[in-house]
């Protein structure tokens, strides 16, 4: 194992795990070498042990771990490091990046998007732009997604510090994604063929499709090959007059005139006095 600086006061120490990770280095156990050096690092942080750590993971074809390893000890995450420490871990970062491959993604056919790598999102892409990708080397699944589109998966194996190149053009295939939905209970249908209620996603070849909601009409829908198409149907509105409120307005306004020419006939109506401009005030 590499050496490094003296362990600082405050770095304890971790000789049984050390002690084997150092034994699976001898026999080229690197995956067991880097799982005991991590433990210890997370048990006890050390900058000799991070050095290490990131010496393995380089060997093991996992360059973007090990320059995180590096630059956590560089930022003194692990220690403060002395001037030789300082350029011993730089140098050794170097190293590490010209193991990187480089990947460079161009897509048309779509405004923007997201790659994922691995089940991961790592970029953003515009159309008709060149997005540069650094992985590490080794197989890799890539998917690529666009709004209105259905995604574009694609595997490529990169060798360490090489630089690779892969073109997508959106849409790609021969079938679209039909996503239909309707309102709580409607039976939805494609092509002639009940398909559930309320929403499906259908795979469909490329081409005109009949979509039908129970009680709702049926329209045609153009289905292109790599694209999502979304139709919808939706329940009329109701007509003002079949609607609750309204007829509860209606109700509670003739309640009230009923209420009103009741009282006027039941209760007795007081007598009022009348100014007459010569007589003066009459009852009536």
């Amino acid at each position: 194992m590499a050496g490094g600086g003296q362990a600082s006061a405050q770095e304890c120490a971790d000789t049984e795990r050390l002690e084997a990770a150092r034994e699976a280095m001898a026999q080229w156990q690197l995956a067991r070498a880097a799982e005991l050096l991590r433990a210890s690092l997370d048990a006890c942080p050390a900058r000799r042990t991070a050095h290490n750590l990131a010496g393995v993971l380089r060997e093991l074809g996992q360059p973007t771990a090990a320059l995180a390893i590096l630059d956590d000890l560089i930022r003194g995450t692990y220690g403060e490091l002395g001037e030789d420490e300082v350029a011993a871990a730089r140098e050794q970062r170097l190293q590490t990046l010209q193991t990187l491959a480089t990947l460079d993604v161009l897509v048309e056919g779509a405004e923007a998007g997201r790659v994922s790598v691995d089940g991961r999102e790592v970029a953003s892409f515009r159309g008709g732009e060149r997005r540069t990708i650094r992985l590490d080397p080794g197989e890799h699944r890539l998917r690529l997604r666009a709004p209105t589109f259905l995604a574009i998966d694609r595997e490529v194996t990169l060798a360490p510090g090489a630089t690779d190149e892969i073109a997508v053009s959106f849409p790609e295939g021969d079938q679209g994604l039909l996503v239909l939905s309707g309102p709580p209970g409607i039976a939805l249908s494609v092509d002639g063929r009940a398909r559930g209620t309320e929403s499906v996603r259908l795979r469909l070849p490329a081409g005109p499709h009949a979509v039908a909601a129970e009680g709702l009409g049926e329209r045609t829908v153009e289905l292109r090959g790599g694209t999502i198409v979304e139709n919808v149907f939706t329940e009329p509105p109701v007509p003002l007059r079949r609607r609750a409120w309204f007829w509860a307005l209606v109700g509670g306004s003739a309640i009230a005139v009923a209420v009103a020419v009741t009282l006027g006939i039941l209760l007795p109506i007081e007598p009022q006095s009348v100014a007459h401009p010569v007589l003066g005030n009459q009852e009536t």
